[in-house]
């Protein structure tokens, strides 16, 4: 496979979830992503829900920062 993006909104989802497996988790999920996308095009939907699922704004990482 040739060059892969990321929508801004795959990226929005990606640094608002909190990994709490760390770069392992990380890796694990662009790995599927890569695989699962369309035209070299990741989308919140190729994402899995434990990353897409939205937070409450109040425990959301990005909140607490």
């Amino acid at each position: 496979m040739g060059e892969v993006t990321l929508t801004a909104e795959a990226i929005s989802r990606l640094l608002d979830h909190s990994w709490p497996g760390n770069v392992r988790e990380l890796e694990n999920v662009m790995h599927r992503a890569v695989l699962t996308c369309q035209d070299g095009r990741v989308e919140v939907g190729d994402l899995p829900l434990s990353v897409t699922a939205r937070e409450t704004p109040e425990l959301s990482p990005r909140a607490r920062r």
